[in-house]
């Protein structure tokens, strides 16, 4: 599996790695703000998160351990400094 991040300035690069991806086999997520940005994302990654992803991880790895992923996981609210983990 690869979990890629795209960022704007990055535009193609992400498809560029998804297809490398694609040819070996890893299934791939991609968020970051560039997902939301880019026309015609959607037909490349696996699965793309919308959004700020601290709200939607423990959904988003329970559901690729059970090999159950969805095309598409949006957030439904920007997350504040208490959802946000630190290390």
């Amino acid at each position: 599996m690869a979990l890629l991040t795209w960022l704007l300035v990055h535009r193609d690069n992400p498809l560029h790695v998804r297809a490398r991806c694609r040819a070996h086999g890893p299934q791939t997520v991609v968020g970051g703000p560039g997902t939301s940005s880019v026309a015609g994302l959607r037909r490349h990654p696996d699965t793309i998160v919308i959004g700020e992803a601290e709200n939607l991880m423990e959904k988003l790895t329970r559901d690729l351990e059970d090999h159950q992923a969805a095309p598409v996981y949006r957030a439904g609210h920007l997350s504040g400094l208490d959802e946000t983990p630190f290390a």
